[in-house]
């Protein structure tokens, strides 16, 4: 990946190890990257085999509260996992929620195939008082963090500096999980990478969704299937109308085009024509925190 197409800063990731459950997961980097770079560091080597992710889900609990350290980052959160993965508890995400909260000069992208179980534990009942006691461990840990309160998590705007978001990989990912995203009460974001089919994408889909932000981009590594480029431009044309900013990433390793791209996994915008040289980023809010509410 070419610097230009990195639109966080950090990785953060409190668990590591998923499970394909869509196209886009056949063949996923970061499975790839876990199994080969990584491979013989624990905690990945329990959850990989061969390049592929085995299922299990692996806790890391000293990572939970590294955010509230941070300051002026943007925080890709679980980019080596999903955040709402079957096999992790509502206990676990308590704990990445309150962390997250409670580190307000950050921005994260939370990005889930599985949205229809985020959306579920962002609306729960149980939310507020569950993100309160996680909070309190980290204040124990340290006491600066008394000073930042939390509003309540199911509540919209209680913390703009956390972006909720999708893969729309195909137009039935758009069917299937826009409609979720649509129910979450903070940011809405979405990734169409990899790109596996023209997209249906509309005007309307965004608006509807008030979706806020695009990315989108081919796949890569040795395997990649191909993405055409029109298809890519399809989806800036879309957001231009909806006025949506757009972050075009990469191409992908096998980028159906009449030009020829080099870079290995397209991602080098001096490749490309002038049209899709489209790196936007929307507005991130850092807004002040909530008056201090449930613990001291």
């Amino acid at each position: 990946m070419s610097d230009g197409a990195k639109y966080w800063t950090k990785p953060w990731n409190p668990w590591v190890g998923c499970s394909p459950i869509s196209p886009a997961c056949v063949n996923c980097w970061a499975a790839r990257d876990a199994s080969t770079r990584m491979g013989a560091i624990a905690p990945y080597s329990t959850v990989t085999r061969l390049g592929k992710w085995t299922g299990e889900v692996a806790f890391v609990e000293k990572r939970i509260w590294e955010p509230t350290r941070w300051k002026n980052q943007r925080v890709f959160t679980c980019n080596m996992s999903d955040l709402f993965h079957e096999l992790v508890p509502d206990e676990w995400i308590d704990q990445v929620w309150a962390s997250m909260m409670l580190s307000p000069s950050c921005t994260f992208f939370v990005l889930t195939k599985r949205i229809e179980r985020a959306a579920a534990y962002l609306n729960s009942p149980r939310l507020y008082s569950a993100v309160l006691h996680a909070a309190e461990k980290a204040r124990a840990l340290n006491p600066r963090l008394s000073k930042i309160g939390l509003s309540d998590p199911t509540h919209f705007r209680s913390a703009p500096w956390i972006w909720v978001g999708t893969t729309i990989e195909n137009n039935q990912a758009r069917e299937e999980r826009l409609h979720h995203l649509a129910r979450i009460p903070y940011p809405h974001w979405i990734s169409m990478e990899p790109l596996l089919e023209a997209p249906d994408m509309t005007r309307a889909d965004l608006e509807s969704a008030e979706v806020r932000w695009v990315v989108q981009g081919g796949e890569s590594g040795p395997d990649a299937r191909s993405s055409d480029v029109e298809w890519f431009q399809a989806i800036l044309n879309v957001c231009e109308a909806a006025k949506v900013p757009a972050f075009m990433k990469q191409l992908g390793a096998k980028p159906k085009a009449l030009f020829r791209v080099r870079h290995r996994s397209g991602a080098d915008m001096e490749e490309w024509p002038e049209r899709l040289r489209i790196r936007q980023f929307p507005v991130f809010h850092q807004q002040k925190p909530a008056p201090v509410i449930g613990g001291s």
